[in-house]
């Protein structure tokens, strides 16, 4: 009887530890951010294509962001679910995403217009 109770609370014991690692993100937070902001960009640029051309390209474009930053997408996207559990956490890399995604639509206008003009 007293195995049965020690057996049960140490079940007890294991089931209710959690192994920390497993909510701990695995990706450089710069890193992510940067991949975030690609992955958004990738995403808007191919919203007027048909979704079935839509789906293709994003694996192609997920495949060159991967490369492009040394990353592995299933290790991003596990990341990317604990973020998205944590409501601060999730607020702060909106924020950080926004804000970089400002500072690229300005540059992106200040570099139109003296594009198109040497076109001319």
């Amino acid at each position: 009887m007293n195995r049965l109770i020690l057996t049960a609370l140490l079940l007890i014991a294991c089931v209710g530890c959690k192994d920390e690692k497993l909510d701990q993100i695995q990706t450089d937070p710069t890193v992510l951010r940067a991949v975030l902001i690609d992955l958004y960009v990738a995403e808007a640029a191919l919203q007027s294509l048909p979704k079935e051309k839509v789906d293709s390209l994003i694996q192609m474009y997920r495949g060159q962001i991967a490369d492009l930053h040394s990353v592995d997408m299933a290790v991003v996207d596990a990341d990317l679910a604990i973020i998205q559990k944590r409501p601060g956490m999730w607020k702060q890399y909106q924020s950080a995403i926004e804000d970089s995604l400002i500072l690229l639509e300005k540059r992106f206008d200040k570099s139109t217009p003296k594009a198109m003009e040497k076109k001319k």
